[in-house]
């Protein structure tokens, strides 16, 4: 549920304009592989850092560490061109009761 919405944001961060991606697999928790405009692209997970937690000290809300790479073909080999990194907060469906502040950092 979460990743359609981190999808649509992660490729809106990185300026790419198209009516419709296609979400080809899913690695949870490490990578998206996806076709939008005509393109394929990759976006690999770095990490999640969780920000909120709701009563019962679920971790409900978190910093989602990525990299998009657009999938490139020379010369019959296929290699990804890192295009975009940064974070995206998702919320996983529970409330948050209190929240950490965090810093913006890459690595």
């Amino acid at each position: 549920q979460w990743i359609e919405r981190f999808v649509e944001q992660v490729l809106e961060n990185a300026g790419i304009d198209c009516e419709q991606a296609l979400i080809e697999e899913i690695e949870e928790e490490k990578r998206i592989l996806l076709s939008a405009g005509g393109q394929r692209y990759d976006i690999r997970i770095q990490a999640f850092l969780p920000v909120a937690a709701d009563l019962n000290g679920m971790v409900c809300t978190e910093n989602v560490q990525y990299v998009l790479y657009r999938k490139n073909t020379e010369n019959g080999r296929e290699y990804g061109e890192a295009i975009d990194d940064d974070f995206i907060r998702i919320q996983r469906g529970n409330t948050a009761d209190y929240e950490e502040v965090q810093e913006k950092t890459l690595f």
